[in-house]
């Protein structure tokens, strides 16, 4: 009898501590239900617009000011020139997926036009350079000679417009955005080029100024705060600090160039895209091998003979090459002059993370280094 009672007590202890260890688990599954449920994404983070640059560089630029809120896709592969890009039907599909498109603009991105469709029309197209006069990439002596003439000393202290930089003002924020020019829907200028072979065509490289870049900032601070208002003060703390990171740089540029005697400012390059910089910063631009925006193109014989001219008459020390372009006519170049070949310059690209120009301002700052050092 005792045994039997005994028995049933051990069943029924049994019984009830599987039972409490199902308690148990049941409620450490509630709370955890409960916890995910408390710090789950919110429904209306799903719906943020994804980004896509079509250069490495105006991928970085974007994501300094979007954060960690939006993720920024690059179209162009690194390294590759944006010049020759031709967009394969994967890169199509990867456009018709984005709800924003961010390009430079000013007739640089010559591919976009035939890739956008009908069925792309709610993609928002935002050109960030939009706003920004263009010069022309190849000017009379006469006219190059002026604009140097014309040079501010204290440039260091001026902007393009004459107001003095100071990270409070608005001019800094907003004058250099409102240059006109008459551009299509895809920043094709609408002005007809000169019949001339490459002259007057329009430059496009304003992102080698990045007092300019500013104007970069705004645009796509403005396209991301119409897309995604709930954090517009968040991207405009972002755009703030990253402008305050390129007045920085640039007041560092205007320093770096000082070390160079105001005679050897002479730059010679691969093609034309260091128009903005020079005009900036103080430097005079001698010639390019290839004269035009395009690396397509190529010079003539006559252009070629003319350039060695110069080099030799001016005393060029230094052809300033990009990564990527063909070195075979600039070191034919320096086996008549003796002129020294300075390669890798990051003008339409980004490197990988660890590469000399991982995000935009230090492929400025790396390019200013190679420059300043070769010619001071």
């Amino acid at each position: 009898m005792n045994n039997k009672i005994a028995n049933i007590r051990k069943n029924i202890f049994k019984y009830l501590s599987a039972a409490t260890l199902i308690m148990s688990a049941l409620l450490i599954l509630f709370f955890l239900l409960i916890s995910v449920s408390c710090t789950r994404v919110l429904p209306e983070n799903s719906e943020l617009p994804e980004v896509l640059a079509a250069e490495s560089f105006l991928a970085d630029i974007t994501a300094n000011i979007s954060g960690n809120r939006l993720k920024v896709d690059s179209l162009i592969p690194a390294g590759l020139d944006p010049h020759g890009f031709e967009p394969t039907p994967a890169d199509v599909i990867k456009i018709s997926q984005c709800d924003i498109l961010i390009i430079n603009g000013a007739g640089f991105e010559e591919w976009l036009k035939p890739v956008i469709t009908d069925s792309m029309e709610d993609i928002v197209i935002v050109e960030a350079s939009k706003g920004l006069k263009s010069r022309t990439e190849i000017e009379s002596p006469m006219e190059n000679e002026k604009k140097q003439e014309n040079f501010s000393e204290d440039a260091d202290e001026h902007d393009e417009a004459g107001h003095a930089i100071d990270e409070n003002d608005e001019a800094v924020h907003d004058d250099i955005a409102h240059n006109e020019e008459t551009e299509n829907d895809y920043g094709h200028s609408e002005e007809k080029h000169s019949t001339d072979k490459h002259a007057h065509e329009k430059d496009s490289h304003f992102w080698l100024n990045p007092y300019l870049v500013i104007t970069y900032v705004n645009n796509i601070r403005d396209a991301l705060i119409d897309a995604d208002p709930a954090a517009k003060d968040f991207y405009i703390k972002n755009a703030e600090e990253y402008t305050k990171k390129l007045l920085i740089l640039d007041s560092w540029i205007m320093e770096e160039v000082k070390k160079i005697p105001e005679d050897k400012r002479l730059l010679i390059t691969n093609h034309e895209s260091f128009g903005y910089y020079a005009d900036r910063y103080g430097f005079k631009i001698i010639g390019t091998i290839i004269p035009s925006s395009s690396t397509a193109s190529s010079p003539s014989a006559r252009e070629v003979a003319e350039l060695i001219d110069k080099i030799n008459t001016l005393n060029i020390k230094a052809i300033f090459l990009e990564t990527g372009s063909d070195p075979k006519i600039a070191n034919q170049i320096a086996d008549e002059t003796g002129v020294d070949i300075i390669t890798e310059l990051y003008t339409h690209s980004l490197t990988g993370p660890d590469g000399d120009a991982p995000a935009y301002i230090d492929m400025i700052r790396y390019n200013t280094i190679k420059i300043v050092e070769s010619l001071k």
